[in-house]
């Protein structure tokens, strides 16, 4: 007859093994989550860079252009970012785990922003439907902002406050369709672009590369994360048989 503790000890070992292998999906996960992430970094800033640019007092109305400058709010003041307090045209928000996964994330932006390049032309961009890539950033500290926010949402628990900016004054990058404004309510004439879902694309200039940069990073982390869990997962298992 066994000891009465090996029954304890056994259901000890199958709890750890339920764990290990928990923690390999786990690690797959976030590595195909961040192997994702990274093509479609590579993949835009590879539009990006192929894209043909041009001063928006020569982008022509009813096509597709691509026009750089520094962005200002069309009307309005900035919006306050949620967690750092900073004044921002456009944020996305969210809680993060240490392989890059998002518990919460929010999206808050002003209704549009203006483009200037000193062509003697202003483009105007409604936010609503863009589709807007910028870094991501984690912020520091545990101030009343964060937790403020934190216990507001409560997105549970080892999970890391970060944020995505655009900032008044950033110089980004629109690629898209317009519209010909005929200055109607406004003093000058303008070009609009269009406010349809997903139409156009807005990204902070020289954000790309460091974004593809950290999409591999993450799956570094994941990869790594996947050897150690699946070793555990394979010792636990034999440990297990072997009883």
């Amino acid at each position: 007859m066994k000891p009465r503790y090996s029954a304890a000890v056994t259901n000890g070992e199958a709890a750890f093994l339920v764990c290990a292998a928990s923690a390999v999906g786990y690690s797959v996960y976030g590595l195909v989550r961040a192997r994702r992430s990274g093509k479609a970094s590579e993949a835009a800033w590879e539009r990006q860079l192929a894209s043909p640019r041009m001063p928006i007092a020569e982008a022509p109305a009813g096509d597709s252009v691509c026009i750089r400058g520094r962005v200002t709010p069309s009307t309005g003041d900035p919006i306050l970012t949620p967690f750092s307090g900073q004044p921002a045209l456009w944020v996305k928000s969210s809680f993060q785990n240490n392989i890059g996964q998002s518990r919460d994330e929010w999206v808050e932006h002003v209704d549009a922003v203006d483009i200037d390049d000193g062509s003697g032309k202003i483009a105007t961009v409604p936010l609503a439907g863009a589709v807007v890539r910028a870094v991501e950033n984690q912020v520091e500290g545990n101030g009343p902002r964060v937790q403020g926010v934190t216990a507001t949402r409560n997105p549970g628990r080892s999970v890391w406050p970060y944020e995505s900016l655009i900032l008044p004054g950033d110089a980004i990058e629109v690629t898209g369709p317009t519209l010909e404004d005929d200055g109607e309510y406004r003093s000058e004439p303008r070009l609009r672009f269009s406010d349809s879902q997903g139409a156009v694309q807005i990204a902070r200039i020289g954000d790309e590369g460091k974004m593809a940069a950290d999409a591999k990073r993450n799956a570094g982390c994941a990869t790594f994360a996947l050897v150690v869990s699946s070793v555990v997962f394979a010792i636990a298992l034999v440990r297990t048989l072997l009883q």
